[in-house]
């Protein structure tokens, strides 16, 4: 049995008196009902000459009306043994005349029945018979008429809602587009190489050293990207597209204020074979933190052994230091024989190193210079040969 918001309600409702007034006219009877039948009782929401709200399922007429597709007619209940016992006719109600068409819908659902009693035992005329299905024809279609519209109020109410939600992620959705500290957008892969922009949030057009929202619709080369780039990333975006994936990659960008750095993730969507949808960082600041910790790591490296010279009776006597012999390792990898200190095995493999350190600390030791730069080559356990930069102050 199918359920109807209407059938959950036990009120009379006002709109179904006049059928069961025509009703009652068509038979002659004083007492007309459409009642509604579940699996426990029936009850009446519309009513004509009975006080009762409904009745449980066992005693109701109705119940055997909705059982098939015709009209039931029980010209006199006391003599029939389906009712004969029923509280309906041994009580106040002294039913005795019954007759019915069951309300079914158009997919056998049986919801109930328009139907008229008396205290008398009767018949009705074939003509009396078909006015009253038509009436409950008419019954019907007005049940699931006005369900329906039930139906496509609850639909509307549930669509306004939905409407409300969807404004509201959307709004979040365009503050987050619009205020994101990285660059956002949709792009347009062109037929002749180039790439039309749909849409960049605020960080791009200014990254663009653009107006917020001045970026939709012009070409990348409109907006100064070099062709070079452009070609990166067109490829970039036919790369996400053939693996049906993200693609992330890192570009040098010019400026006229210099070389930038970004990292972009762009993405093909699936809606628009020709579409994708990017975002970009400037990492410019972090490449640049980048090489000056690689310079102080090498600078560190450098510094992990050096040499001075002192002055000891006339004679200049030079003195290695290596602070962290593994560090000195690995810059430079040396055998060191038993016996012998790693700084032994550097001074031993320096190539062609007398002259440029005689002339160097000549003019360290004449004060022609705070600090004197001196390169010089060594041979590593490799047999290769590594050069390396000598400081003398």
């Amino acid at each position: 049995m199918p359920s109807f918001a209407w059938r959950n309600v036990d009120t009379i409702v006002a709109v179904w008196c006049p059928p069961c007034e025509v009703a009652a006219q068509i038979c002659q009877a004083p007492v007309a009902m459409i009642s509604l039948v579940d699996s426990r009782r029936q009850w009446f929401k519309a009513k004509l000459g009975v006080e009762a709200e409904g009745t449980p399922r066992e005693h109701a007429f109705c119940a055997h009306t909705i059982a098939g597709k015709e009209p039931l007619i029980v010209p006199d209940a006391t003599k029939d043994p389906r009712f004969a016992g029923s509280p309906l006719v041994t009580g106040p109600m002294g039913v005795r005349f019954y007759a019915g068409v069951p309300l079914v819908t158009a997919e056998g659902h049986a919801l109930g029945a328009l139907c008229v009693n008396d205290r008398v035992p009767r018949q009705l005329t074939r003509e009396q018979i078909a006015g009253l299905q038509a009436l409950g024809r008419q019954v019907l279609s007005q049940i699931m008429l006005r369900e329906q519209m039930r139906a496509l109020e609850r639909a509307a109410a549930a669509q306004r809602q939905a409407d409300a939600h969807a404004r509201e992620a959307e709004l979040t959705l365009r503050s987050f587009y619009d205020s994101a500290p990285f660059m956002m957008g949709i792009v347009e892969l062109q037929p002749d190489g180039d790439i039309l922009h749909i849409s960049d949030n605020r960080s791009s057009c200014a990254f663009f050293g653009r107006p917020p929202g001045s970026t939709a619709g012009r070409r990348a080369s409109e907006l100064g990207v070099p062709p070079d780039v452009t070609a990166l990333w067109h490829r970039h975006y036919c790369e996400s597209r053939q693996r049906g994936a993200a693609v992330r990659f890192e570009c040098e960008y010019r400026q006229p204020d210099g070389g930038h750095w970004i990292t972009m993730t762009v993405t093909p969507l699936a809606d628009a074979p020709q579409r994708y949808a990017y975002v970009a960082e400037d990492v410019t600041a972090r490449r640049r933190s980048e090489a000056e910790l690689r310079s102080v790591t090498m600078h560190a490296r450098c510094i992990l052994f050096h040499s001075t010279i002192e002055l000891v009776d006339g004679r200049r006597v030079w003195k290695t230091v290596v602070p962290d012999e593994a560090a000195a390792q690995r810059v430079l990898p040396l055998d060191v024989p038993p016996g012998q200190t790693y700084q032994a095995a550097w001074l031993a493999s320096r190539v062609g190193r007398a002259a440029g350190n005689a002339a160097s600390a000549d003019r360290a030791f004449s004060g022609a210079s705070d600090v004197i730069r001196n390169e010089f080559s060594c041979r590593n356990r490799h047999g290769q040969v590594q050069w390396l930069l000598e400081d003398i102050y």
